[in-house]
């Protein structure tokens, strides 16, 4: 699941947040992975998802000061995609950061996408067809301009394509539901190297996360 941020805004989260939710064949959601679009990772809960597949989901942010809630919408049978519709707030009262402190209250239209683990990245190589490039593209937190590269996937591997020192690596995992890892060169914050969490989501064909950026913003990598 991809929780949309709000990029180049000073007031609210410009990351993508993302978790995994595992539906178990006893009705239970389990939601894990999880983290918001200023870093923020939420704690693994389980809850029981509603007849008509309405699930409620809640969770108390910042030493309980904050809060993420709404409502997500599941069929049976399975459908390859699903939404929701979430509130987020946080309280000028929550513990300071240097992000956000100032809180905010956000409305949010989640997106989601099964998951079925022998499909790959786009930009995949099938063994018949030469692999199709894919754009990588880093911005907001700060970053004066964003940082766009193309990449393909070749027997499981990432590469850029042509390589570009801002955008050291990215990396994915089959087995966690197409989580996202970043690794780039910042110009503004050259070390360490910052890294970034994120999606993909299979059925959308497209990917989004978050990384820790400069001036108390949070910055959204997106992958199509």
């Amino acid at each position: 699941m991809l929780i949309p941020g709000t990029p180049g805004s000073a007031i609210l989260p410009g990351g993508d947040g993302l978790a995994r939710i595992t539906i178990q064949a006893n009705g239970m959601v389990l939601v894990q992975l999880s983290s918001l679009g200023e870093g923020t990772a939420l704690v693994p809960w389980s809850s029981p998802v509603a007849a008509n597949g309405d699930y409620p989901l809640f969770a108390q942010l910042y030493g309980l000061k904050g809060v993420i809630y709404g409502w997500l919408n599941f069929t049976n049978p399975p459908s390859p995609t699903f939404t929701g519709s979430l509130r987020w707030e946080k309280p000028n009262t929550a513990p300071a950061t240097g992000y956000y402190d100032a809180g905010f209250s956000n409305n949010v239209t989640v997106l989601g996408s099964s998951w079925v683990g022998t499909l790959p990245l786009p930009g995949h190589d099938d063994g018949v067809t030469q692999p199709a490039p894919s754009t990588l593209t880093i911005q907001g937190g700060g970053l004066l301009t964003p940082i766009v590269n193309h990449f393909t996937l070749v027997a499981g591997h990432v590469t850029m394509t042509p390589p570009i020192a801002d955008a050291g690596s990215l990396s994915y995992s089959y087995s966690f539901g197409g989580y996202l890892g970043l690794t780039f060169l910042n110009p503004l914050h050259p070390s360490p190297m910052t890294t970034g969490r994120g999606v993909y989501l299979q059925t959308q064909n497209i990917g989004g996360g978050w990384f820790k950026g400069t001036s108390g913003q949070y910055g959204v990598f997106n992958i199509q």
